[in-house]
């Protein structure tokens, strides 16, 4: 397991919105020019006790927690957990700590990426395994980190765009900026808990 407390992170202030149709503000951000596009396929591992972000992403379990919401429903995320696979018991307990479930005993000293999934993940009444396929589009206005993204989850799409940066007041003007508060501020698990329909206003369920 990576110790994130030796690494030097700067939590970033994150807005995000999620839906179909975002024409305004994709016209404003694609004024400029696009300096990244990645494709990528994560697993996340949602907890009905928990609302830290954990997936998996490029046989890496990366757990983010909510560190703090501002007056302007900002929110700043900060990584504090990293684990490579295969994963071993002190990482599984840790895991399940934030998860904040009873742990479940494990009958391997380590286990693959695929073994932890269907052995311990999906045999577990209180978590649910999403598996989300995106294409990232990255732009950098005025500093701010602004991203548009094309999802596939449970074989439906939806687009998301965030705006992210370590300073709270950059990220809102950028929100300002683009015309997205009139959006709610949703992070990736409030979304996917709504499609597991786990959320009290479901929009949409598997």
């Amino acid at each position: 397991m990576i110790d994130t407390n030796t690494i030097k992170i700067i939590p970033r202030w994150e807005w995000r919105i999620f839906g179909d149709n975002f024409e305004s503000a994709e016209s404003k951000i694609r004024k400029f020019n696009c300096f990244r596009i990645r494709d990528c396929h994560e697993t996340y591992i949602l907890s009905r006790e928990s609302n830290h972000n954990i997936k998996i992403r490029h046989e890496l379990l990366d757990v983010k927690m909510l560190k703090n919401v501002d007056k302007n429903n900002l929110e700043q995320w900060h990584p504090i957990m990293k684990s490579p696979f295969p994963i071993n018991q002190n990482s599984i307990d840790t895991l399940f700590s934030y998860a904040n479930i009873p742990n479940v005993n494990h009958e391997r000293s380590k286990y693959s990426y695929h073994q932890f999934i269907h052995e311990i993940v999906k045999n577990h009444p209180k978590l649910i395994v999403v598996k989300v396929s995106k294409k990232r589009f990255g732009f950098i206005i005025d500093d701010v980190i602004v991203e548009i993204v094309e999802l596939q989850i449970a074989n439906k799409s939806i687009r998301t765009i965030a705006v992210e940066h370590e300073d709270a007041n950059l990220t809102l003007d950028m929100v300002i900026k683009l015309d997205l508060r009139q959006f709610d501020n949703t992070n990736y698990i409030s979304c996917l808990k709504d499609f597991a329909g786990w959320n009290k206003n479901n929009r949409i369920t598997f």
